[in-house]
């Protein structure tokens, strides 16, 4: 009887334990299976390089540009000043009216602003206020690059000049004596603003455009001193003598690129054109 009762608790024991769910130790101890998931990671768009300094189009066109941003108006780079328009466009060969603090802007045909004015006072690209001189000079290349252009010769373009001189009606503006020491340029400047004037205004006018178009030899000559009212005036382009007025008022052939021998007059002042 004992034997049948310990025979029937292990039959019990065995059955427990077979229905006993697994311990978490056990679970522990069987090998996992994981599924790795790969993410990709997107690769970053590189930024674009900063614009600096001088930049040109396709088309052509030039800007400028400082700490990313194109520049607009009037501005200084390096020694230069220059005029963008308000696209940040570099302009060239052109007068900008009303630009920047209300000045007149004048720009040469390398993009350079080689003077400007308020009023009727001119000034340098810089702010200095010009001489007469340098008004002369700043005048003549804008009227040159009106009248002339880059098709004709060098011959062609001083004719065309002279032709635009002569075009003026004669007018006293000014005594002779009332010139001051670089009396070429006042007188070539009463003729530049009016388009007309005496014989001295005549000269100096045409002498300041021959020297624009590329003339080196140009002088201004006349055959009397300063305080002497009644002189007359004509321009020296090598050696040869070119007479607005008495080309108008007597014989064009005789007086335009004419030798002293034939011209009669001879300088008693001369003034170089620099």
């Amino acid at each position: 009887m004992m034997k049948k009762t310990k025979m029937f608790m292990l039959v019990l024991t065995s059955a427990v334990l077979a229905l006993t769910p697994v311990t978490a130790n056990a679970a522990e101890a069987a090998p996992s299976q994981v599924t790795e998931t790969v993410i990709a990671t997107p690769t970053p768009t590189p930024k674009k390089p900063q614009k600096k300094g001088w930049v040109k189009t396709k088309s052509g066109i030039r800007r400028y540009y400082r700490k990313g941003k194109r520049l607009t108006g009037f501005q200084k780079i390096g020694k230069n000043y220059f005029y963008f328009s308000a696209k940040g466009t570099l302009l060239k060969n052109t007068t900008v009216n009303k630009g920047y603090r209300g000045f007149t802007y004048y720009i040469d045909n390398k993009s350079h602003v080689i003077g400007r004015k308020k009023g009727s006072t001119y000034y340098t690209a810089s702010g200095k206020r010009m001489t007469q001189v340098q008004i002369a000079n700043l005048r003549s290349k804008q009227i040159a690059a009106e009248i002339t252009n880059s098709s004709m010769s060098k011959s062609q373009k001083l004719q065309t000049c002279f032709n635009w001189v002569i075009k003026g009606y004669y007018n006293i503006w000014r005594d002779f004596d009332q010139g001051g020491k670089d009396w070429p340029a006042t007188f070539a400047n009463d003729h530049f603003l009016h388009h007309n004037g005496d014989c001295v205004s005549d000269a100096g006018a045409f002498a300041y455009l021959a020297k624009a178009i590329g003339y080196k030899n140009v002088y201004v000559c006349a055959d009397a001193v300063q305080s002497n009212n009644n002189a007359h005036a004509w321009c020296e382009i090598n050696g040869y003598v070119y007479d607005p007025l008495f080309a108008e008022a007597k014989s064009y052939s005789k007086y335009y690129g004419a030798t002293y021998g034939s011209y009669g007059l001879y300088p008693v002042l001369k003034y170089k054109i620099s």
